[in-house]
């Protein structure tokens, strides 16, 4: 795999859509996106920021439908890459109690990092729960498998507090992929926005 190819994975992989939401109503998020990329290998240690959209969909049978799409731009020594991203997924929600559940998810990814693309899939399981009415905090791990034989591990942790149909969310993702080389990326992402609950 190729320096590009290994950059654009990991950056690919850490930016997938949270379900950070509620999946029992409609919800779409506008957020700031901070980066901090770093591939030893490579000698790369970029800083990026960047913006990005996000929906949930409920459907029936505790089902949900997830789309993103973001755009940023990471820098190292003056050169800027421009990133963009789209996923799709779906996924599957449990209530474990009245205020905690237990949620499954699957992914497509496709991101765009100047001339080059990735595409690749993803799994996760997490745990979302109200702390009180209007704190949500939720955490997952996640499994990415891309093309050109890269994979890798993820774990994000988030939280919101609801205003009404408007809530604040926070979150950090922390990722580490390796190549079928050995070589390794490292990222964490720092994303704050709002949503929108229809």
């Amino acid at each position: 795999m190729n320096k590009l190819s290994l950059i654009a994975a990991t950056i690919l992989t850490a930016t997938s859509f949270a379900a950070s939401a509620s999946h029992d109503k409609p919800t779409i998020e506008v957020g700031y996106i901070s980066q901090t990329l770093e591939a030893k290998s490579f000698g790369v240690d970029a800083d990026g920021d960047g913006f990005g959209v996000r929906g949930l969909m409920p459907l029936p049978m505790n089902t949900f439908l997830a789309a993103g799409y973001e755009w940023t731009t990471v820098e190292q020594a003056g050169i800027d890459a421009d990133i963009e991203q789209a996923r799709l997924g779906g996924g599957y929600g449990l209530a474990i109690s009245g205020s905690l559940h237990l949620y499954g998810q699957l992914e497509y990814a496709r991101l765009k990092l100047d001339d080059d693309s990735v595409e690749g899939f993803a799994a996760h399981v997490g745990l979302r729960g109200e702390v009180t009415p209007s704190l949500e905090m939720y955490s997952r791990i996640g499994y990415v498998d891309l093309e050109n034989d890269a994979d890798g591990y993820e774990a994000i942790a988030g939280a919101s507090y609801d205003f009404g149909k408007v809530s604040l969310f926070a979150e950090y993702k922390m990722l580490s992929i390796e190549d079928v080389d050995g070589d390794e990326s490292e990222l964490g992402n720092l994303s704050l926005g709002l949503r929108h609950s229809f």
